[in-house]
């Protein structure tokens, strides 16, 4: 076992008290927000790994998406394969059988699998303009786990917003309908925590940043269910978004 799967593992085992709560909190919400997520030793190597990725591979995004209603993407990214060359504790992470018995656990998921197109797995975000934002969308694969590496203040936009229960069609995707009659639920996510979602059936975005000098920056993790791996999946978003990793695959 691996020094990270070691540590993780550890640390994982710590929740077994708390997961019928968990398990109850997320059934209902489709969301849940862990505090202080993470060994201290590994989540400080993530974090350093995350500011290196950024400042070594961060590029601005800054795109309108037609699968998802021509919703914004503004923001510097760091795609999937960077992400794997140059670091260590990320791969590691996301791949942890600790964490993936965990998230099958508190989804009651009969498993829970790295998602089956890689260039899908990891990405890293970060938002320090006016404006930036993760417009309307859903993902292709059932769950995302996102660490909180730094967090806006609750009057500086940058929340996490969503519309559970709702159908992703690439053709027509809806997004004013869901508004009108969807209950848009909001949530503002600490620094130093992570949030699990509902990623496929929650129409979310991050709302755009209102002041200067706020900053939202991110780990997301993509999680398949096994019935995933039985669907036709496409990948318009993630192929616009990063290029440079769908032209390999």
């Amino acid at each position: 076992m691996s020094a990270v799967e070691t540590e993780f593992s550890s640390y994982l085992d710590g929740f077994g008290m708390e997961m019928a709560d968990l398990q109850k909190r997320f059934r209902t919400d489709g969301y849940i927000e862990i505090p202080e997520f993470g060994p201290a030793g590994l989540k400080a190597d993530i974090i350093s790994e995350v500011y290196a990725l950024l400042e070594e591979h961060g590029q601005r995004r800054q795109l309108k998406i037609a699968s998802t209603g021509n919703s914004p993407r503004y923001y510097e990214a760091v795609g999937r394969n960077a992400i794997v060359a140059n670091s260590e504790a990320i791969p590691a992470s996301y791949r942890s059988p600790a964490l993936l018995r965990f998230l099958a656990e508190l989804t009651q998921e009969e498993g829970i699998v790295p998602v089956p197109w890689e260039p899908e797995e990891i990405v890293i975000t970060r938002m320090t303009q006016t404006g930036d934002s993760h417009g309307w969308h859903w993902d292709d694969y059932s769950y995302s786990l996102i660490w909180i590496v730094e967090a806006p203040g609750e009057d500086e936009g940058g929340a996490l917003e969503y519309v559970r229960d709702t159908e992703w069609d690439k053709q027509n995707p809806r997004i004013e309908e869901y508004l009108r009659e969807g209950t848009v639920e909001r949530r503002q996510p600490a620094k130093g925590s992570v949030y699990l979602l509902k990623a496929d059936t929650a129409m979310h975005r991050v709302a755009p940043l209102t002041k200067e000098g706020a900053r939202r920056v991110i780990l997301c993790y993509s999680y398949a269910t096994l019935a995933d791996l039985d669907r036709d999946v496409t990948h318009e978003t993630m192929e616009e978004l990063y290029p440079e990793d769908h032209a390999s695959v």
